[in-house]
This record gives structure tokens, C-alpha cells and sequence, in this order.
């Protein structure tokens, strides 16, 4: 749950209730007083208004004058050494007697001030053993549930209040009770929840600063500060680290509407960071002694690191259990030679169960891949854009409301297939790209001590600007709508373990076929230099012949130059098919290849590609028939197709033997336009059929020929164009090689009577 809590209070009263300058408050609770000295020398600066009659004189002429002539040289001597070595912030405690007086008192350093807090010992003193236990049942706890429930109970038996409640924050700063021991006679707040409104930053703030916070009796007095302003700097004493600060009135108000007198608060800390709160009251006054506060802290140090200890074991115990999973998924994984998300997406169901999640999805390339309870199509490739413009690539993206964090979720709220929990991650890649994990809403029920949205309002008849906390703390529940489970840390640790094999295996992949691609460049090259050789040496024989017949005028018959042009031109033309291929792979391999596709006529260009290759398969005694259905017209690159017929009838010829039949057709085939070039040579063995597109294949007959392109390029064109390409063979008996390309538009009529 986020987002949705603190909208209940208008901006107004928030902002009013979170500047308070509650560090700043220019008085003391009663229980004590305060002097606030200045350093190295010691002299009076501030004090409480009560220590003028505590020390029989008037407070001014107090003011101004050293320690020791306040109070005394002993007590002096005790605060100095209290203050030697101590860091600012940090509080040291000392027995002293003033006018003859035992006191508590409470050191610290803080803003220039070295700040002395006395305080009347209290009666009841705690029992160190009950300490002991309480320690001891912290550390043999082995679950959080256990170890905040042992904390609770320990607290109440160590301080005697009516309440001790573990309060947890959530991500959106709004509490929860977690754990509670009461008094028989009270209601429960066990598991009710708090608005983030309940506790301000500023207030937050000093919890994070201070391990305790004391009220001995709510209903007090405040006690003035004087002066008001320090002489130095013209600002109110800062009293973040008092332990007599004097709270926010509508702090002390909202106690006494929860009818408590006295309160007692003890910060949980992890690096840092607010984890939570023990938050004890008592219906009547209570004041506990230092030294009880002393092990109350004690307490809370040693439940933070408690605490602490419980999530990583937990946490470590759910990764455990995933890791052998996130093995086996990034191995298989490596084993593909894809892309790394369309590799992963092959284990759909463990990307699932990982991360708990409903839906998995992956972008790459602008094209879509998904599994389970997932967002549509075009709203995935958008929702994959913005999580990778975004730049989350160094951290999973986690959401828990999709619709309130996607700028676009508006527009696609029909699309969404009521997913509204969102876990992304991204591969270091200048293309969008991104592997994500959907969850559905998840409709709960949440109790809150009372309504939020009544939190703090304005007092009435009061100045502009004063609020009173809220009154009603029964119970009031809420649906909560529109997110979804949160994401644990162990899941969060599942994606980023696999981005970390993913962008592993890309390198690794990018590097293998970086390496191949120059081995293939170089294989080709050399192939297609020792194809040239022949053509070439034709052109150059027959080239010498007709110039003999020019400038010599050698006596040679019109058939005998006849048959040396067209060994020219058959050369010519298979230079050109060689170059063409090397040109194509090269742009296929480089991703460049680009087909301009067109309305194209498939009977004429048909006529046209046989009339080309008849001479060749008339000269290996071959026959070769050509046929379309009428008015047939393909989607596609007049050119382009011309080159994969040139090269499927230009093999079909070479492996035909004399005597054998060629026959080339296309007819309509669903919505596309099927080709087929079949004949009646040796045909292909069953094993090698499969692989007879791959790069570099050639067929047995001929392993010693051909640099290995055509076939290869062949089906790069076909896929290019959105068709397919295919062979069937019968050893013995011949192959059939087809493809399919879209079906043109019919072309306009053409002749008399044609309306142009």
C-alpha cells in the first residue's frame, strides 16, 4: 500500500502539522530542569524557570556565572567530567547532589551547548535479573513474530505499563502494530494501522536522533527557558537531544484523547533508517528512574539488532531456497543462443513461481513475448519504453500501483489485464528492452485506529494555524483498491541475480557472435574469390576468341562466336549472382537488409527467370517448364524475388541430370503466394535436409564447389519479406524447394477499354 494515506488530510494541515519546530520548543516538562552552559567556560547561558527557586535565588543573577558557582563545585566537576571525550549528540549520566539535593543528571553537548538535565530519582528501581531474562529471550527468538512478541511482553514485566505496542512502518510511512501486551481490563490495537499523518517527519526525524522518548504525565505545565533566544545567535535553544524537551501540544493532546497520561517511546533502528517504534502508556502517571530508562534502551538496541538479524536469516533462508532454480534458469539460459530475455522466456513457469508473480513478459526488439496474466501486446512495448527511457537498468524497478506510477496507465487502464503490481528489469542496451513481472490487485480489508482522514483538524475557536489531533480511536476500516502484494526483498534479489546472469550471457553472446560473423566473412570471402576464378577465366577465353575473330579474322562459324557470347553473358551473369550474394550477406548479417515491397505481377517475372535459365538446363539436356496461376500477384521485392527463384532453379539445373526435368510454379496458398522449384535429380539425405539453409552448406556432390550463400541468403529474403522457405526431397527421385510470400493486391486492368 502506498500513496493513498496521507491524501486524506488536505496539503494545508499536513504541511502545518509537519513544520512544526517541535526541537525548538523553549520549554522543559516539569519533572526536571535544565541549564544550558556555554563551552569551554562553563558559564550559564539558559535555564529552566524553576531553578531559581530550587537554588533560593533570582534566575538572572544566576545567568552569566560559571558551573561551580551554580552548583557547586563537586556537581561542577561531575558535569566536566561527564563532558570530557563526549561526542555531540551522545548522552552521559552522573549522580550529583545540588543544595544538598540528589539528582539524576543527564550530559550532552549539542549546537555550541553543553546541556545539563537534572532529574529527582525516582522510588522503584528495576531488577537487574528481570533485565537478564528479558536479553536472554530476545536472543533465543528464531522469528521476527516471536522476537517482537518477546520484546512487548519483556518491556511491560521491565516498566509496568498498562500498553507496550510494537508500532512497524510501512514503505509509505503509515504504522501498523505488530506485536502488543496490555492490561486485562483495555481494548487491543493489535494489528490496526496508523496514518504516516500520526507520526510528522520533523517527529520521525527525532526518533532517528534519539533512542527514547519520555512523557511522565501528559497533563503538565511546560516550564519556560530562560532567555527565550540565545545572545549568540539570535535562535531558540535547540533541545533535539533533551531528554525534558517539552513535546508539541497536539502531541500531548492526542494522548490524552487516547486516554494516557504517561508515554514512553523507544526507537527501532536499522542502518539508520526508522524501522519502527515500542510505544508504552500508562493510564495514570509513570516516571521511571535513569537507570530504567538505561536498560529500556538497552532493550531496543538490542532489539534493533534482533530485528536486523531476524530479516537477514529469513531473508537468506528464501533466497536458499530459490537459488538452486535461479541456477538452473541462467544455465539453460547460457545453453541458447538468443538473445538473454527470449532465452529466459523459455522457463516461464520458474520465472513465475520465483517472484510470485501472475504474469511474466518480455521485450525485445520491439517484439512481445508473454506468459500468464499479462498487459496486452502494445501496452507491454509501451510499459517496456518507459521502465527502459527511464533508466532502471541498474536496479529492479518494484510498483505496487502500477496505475498511479506509469504516466501512460490512463491510457492503457483497459489494456492493463488488471495488473497493478510491476517488478522490471533492463539489459545495458541503446534498444528498449525489458523482462517484467506482473501481480493482480490484491483487495484488502485495512483497520485503522479510527479514521484517517480525521487524523488532524483545525481547533475550533482557535488562531488560524492551530490543529487538534484527532479524538476517535475505535475501530475503522477501509478497502483498499488498486495495488498489489508487495514485493519481498528475497524476490527483488531473484531479479537482480538475473539480470546479472542476463547481461553475462549478452556479452558472452555478442562476443561469440561477433567472432563467428568474422569467421563466416572470412569463409565467405575466400569462397566467393575462388567461385569468381572460374566465370572469370570463361570470360577471359572467350573474350580472346571473339577478339581473334575481330582483329585477326580468324575463320570461325557464326555458331562457334554465338556459343563464346553466351559463355560470356552465363559468366557475366554468375560474377554478377556471386557479388549480389556476397552483397546480401553482408547486409543480412549486418541486420541491413532492406526489401521495398511491391504489387508484383508473378506470371511474367515467372516467364522472364525461366527464359534466363533455359539456355543452361538446354545445354545440360534438361527440360524446364514454368507455370503460374492467372493474374497472380505477390507482395514483394520484384528484385529480391527474382534472386531467390535464380538461385533455386540455378541449383535445381546443377543437380538434374541430363535428361531430368525442372518445373517451377506458384499458386495461391491461403493468403499468400506459394512457390515451388522442383526436380528430379539425386535428391537430399534425410539427416541433411535440415540443415540445407544453415550458412555454408553445400550439397555432397558438390562439397568442393560453391561458396555456400545462395540457399542461406535465399531464406534470409523469404523471412525479410514475412514468408517462409522449406525443402522436401526423396532420395533418388528428387527435391522440391518452396516458399511463401503475402498476397499482392490485384494489379489495375491493363489494355483496351482499361480505366487509367
Amino acid at each position: 500500500m502506498t500513496d493513498f494515506l496521507d491524501s486524506r488530510l488536505s496539503p494545508v494541515d499536513l504541511a502545518r502539522c509537519a513544520t512544526e519546530p517541535i526541537h525548538v520548543p523553549g520549554a522543559i516538562q516539569p519533572h526536571g530542569h535544565l541549564l544550558a552552559c556555554s563551552e569551554p567556560d562553563l558559564l550559564l547561558r539558559h535555564a529552566s524557570a524553576a531553578l531559581g527557586p530550587l537554588l533560593g535565588q533570582p534566575l538572572a543573577g544566576l545567568l552569566g556565572r560559571a558551573l561551580e558557582d551554580v552548583l557547586g563545585t563537586d556537581a561542577a566537576a561531575a558535569v566536566r567530567a561527564a563532558l570530557m571525550d563526549l561526542p555531540a549528540g551522545q548522552t552521559c549520566v552522573a549522580k550529583i547532589k545540588v543544595a544538598t539535593r540528589a539528582f539524576d543528571a543527564t550530559v550532552h553537548r549539542w549546537d555550541g551547548l553543553a546541556i545539563v538535565e537534572l532529574e529527582d530519582p525516582a522510588g522503584d528501581r528495576l531488577d537487574a535479573g528481570l533485565l537478564n531474562r528479558v536479553l536472554a529471550r530476545l536472543r533465543t527468538a528464531r522469528t521476527l513474530t516471536a522476537l517482537q512478541q518477546a520484546a512487548v511482553t519483556g518491556l511491560r514485566e521491565m516498566t509496568g505499563f498498562d500498553r507496550v505496542m510494537l508500532y512497524r512502518f510501512h514503505p509509505d510511512e503509515h504504522g501498523e502494530v505488530v506485536a502488543e501486551a496490555k492490561a486485562d481490563d483495555i481494548e487491543p490495537f493489535l494489528g490496526l494501522h496508523y496514518p504516516a499523518s500520526d507520526i510528522p517527519r520533523q517527529a520521525r526525524q527525532l526518533y532517528r536522533m534519539n533512542w527514547l522518548r519520555v512523557i511522565p504525565d501528559a497533563s503538565y505545565e511546560p516550564v519556560a527557558l530562560e532567555p527565550p533566544l540565545r545572545p549568540d545567535t539570535g535562535a531558540p535553544v535547540d533541545l533535539s537531544h533533551s531528554v525534558l524537551r517539552s513535546v508539541s501540544p497536539v502531541h500531548r493532546e492526542y494522548l490524552r484523547n487516547m486516554g494516557l497520561r504517561a508515554s514512553m517511546s523507544i526507537s527501532l533502528l536499522q542502518e539508520e533508517r526508522l524501522w519502527g517504534l515500542v510505544a508504552c502508556g500508562h493510564r495514570t502517571p509513570r516516571r521511571l528512574s535513569v537507570e530504567d530508562r538505561l536498560a529500556c534502551e538497552a532493550v531496543g538496541r538490542m532489539l534493533s539488532l534482533s530485528i536486523g538479524a531476524c530479516e537477514t536469516v529469513e531473508n537468506r533462508q528464501r533466497r536458499a531456497a530459490k537459488a538452486e532454480v535461479v541456477t538452473g534458469v541462467c544455465a539453460g539460459m547460457r545453453m541458447c543462443n538468443e538473445n538473454a530475455w527470449q532465452a529466459m522466456m523459455r522457463w516461464p513457469q520458474d520465472l513465475l513461481s520465483l517472484l510470485s508473480a501472475d504474469g511474466v513478459a518480455a521485450l525485445v526488439d520491439g517484439h512481445v513475448v508473454r506468459y500468464g496474466r499479462c498487459p496486452g501486446a502494445d501496452t507491454l512495448r509501451r510499459l517496456g519504453q518507459w521502465v527502459h527511457a527511464d533508466a532502471f537498468s541498474e536496479e529492479p524497478l518494484q510498483l505496487t500501483r502500477l496505475q498511479g506510477s506509469w504516466p501512460a496507465a490512463a491510457d492503457a487502464a483497459d489494456d492493463t489485464g488488471g495488473c497493478c503490481g510491476l517488478l522490471a528489469i533492463t539489459l545495458p542496451r541503446p534498444e528498449a528492452n525489458a523482462l517484467m513481472w506482473f501481480r493482480p490487485e490484491v483487495g484488502s480489508t485495512v483497520n485503522w485506529a479510527g479514521d484517517p482522514s480525521k487524523s488532524a483538524q483545525p481547533a475550533s475557536g482557535a488562531p488560524e494555524g492551530i490543529l487538534r489531533p484527532r479524538t476517535s480511536f475505535a475501530l475503522w476500516k477501509e478497502q483498499v483498491r488498486g495495488h498489489s502484494a508487495p514485493w519481498r526483498d528475497d524476490e527483488v534479489w531473484v531479479a537482480s541475480e538475473l539480470r546479472r546472469c542476463a547481461v553475462e550471457h549478452d556479452l558472452e553472446r555478442q562476443v561469440r557472435l561477433a567472432a563467428a560473423a568474422m569467421a563466416a566473412r572470412e569463409r565467405t570471402l575466400a569462397a566467393v574469390s575462388h567461385d569468381l576464378v572460374n566465370p572469370v577465366s570463361a570470360v577471359l577465353m572467350n573474350t580472346t576468341l571473339v577478339q581473334r575473330v575481330v582483329r585477326q579474322g580468324a575463320q570461325l562459324s557464326s555458331e562457334s562466336v554465338a556459343t563464346a557470347l553466351d559463355g560470356i553473358l552465363y559468366a557475366a551473369n554468375r560474377m554478377k549472382v556471386l557479388l549480389g550474394d556476397l552483397r546480401d550477406f553482408g547486409k543480412l548479417e549486418g541486420g541491413e537488409f532492406d526489401a521495398r515491397p511491391q504489387a508484383v505481377d508473378v506470371g511474367p517475372l515467372l516467364q522472364d527467370v525461366c527464359q534466363m535459365h533455359r539456355p543452361m538446363a538446354t545445354g545440360q539436356g534438361q527440360a524446364l517448364s514454368c507455370s503460374a496461376e492467372p493474374g497472380l500477384v505477390a507482395h514483394a521485392d520484384p528484385e529480391c524475388l527474382f534472386r531467390v527463384l535464380t538461385n533455386l532453379i540455378g541449383n535445381a539445373i546443377k543437380f538434374s541430370p541430363p535428361g531430368g526435368l525442372v518445373r517451377v510454379s506458384a499458386v495461391r496458398h491461403g493468403a499468400s503466394v506459394r512457390f515451388d522449384v522442383k526436380d528430379t535429380g539425386r535428391g537430399i539425405a534425410a539427416d541433411q535436409l535440415p540443415h540445407v539453409f544453415e550458412l555454408h552448406w553445400q550439397h555432397e556432390e558438390t562439397a568442393a564447389q560453391g561458396s555456400g550463400l545462395g540457399l542461406y541468403i535465399a531464406r534470409g529474403i523469404v523471412e525479410a519479406h514475412g514468408g517462409r522457405i522449406w525443402a522436401s526431397s526423396e532420395p533418388g527421385r528428387g527435391s522440391v524447394f518452396s516458399f511463401t510470400l503475402p498476397l499482392g493486391m490485384p494489379l489495375p486492368a491493363s489494355g483496351p477499354g482499361a480505366v487509367p
